[in-house]
């Protein structure tokens, strides 16, 4: 009984510092290297190294997870959406502003003239 503690204890701590979504992947440990790189923020590192181990790995679930982790490095589509429309609305506003008053500011009205 003391070797299936052990044993869980050892598994524990060889998940310790995944991200969350992570503590269920196969017991790899290229992929769990892989994971605590995508949890210290270097996506960067990910990609690259995502690459080089879809060439070696053959077990479809630690190619499925290697896919998930290259999946979670991309942006978020909401966010780049976001981002575009802004930049859409400040160049329009911009455009705006420069049609109607300019960077020299509003004209003066025209003066009246006397008939």
């Amino acid at each position: 009984m003391s070797d299936t503690n052990t044993t869980e204890s050892a598994q524990a701590d060889a998940r310790e510092g995944l991200p969350a979504f992570a503590v269920d992947y196969p017991n790899d440990a290229e992929l769990i290297h892989l994971a605590r790189a995508y949890e210290r923020g270097d996506f960067g590192g990910v990609k690259k190294a995502a690459v080089e181990l879809l060439k070696v790995k053959s077990d479809p679930e630690v190619v499925k997870a290697i896919h998930e982790l290259v999946a979670r490095t991309k942006p978020d589509p909401l966010a780049v959406a976001l981002v575009a429309l802004t930049a859409l609305l400040l160049l329009a506003l911009s455009g705006y502003w420069m049609l109607h008053d300019g960077p020299d500011g509003p004209r003066p009205p025209a003066a009246p003239t006397s008939h």
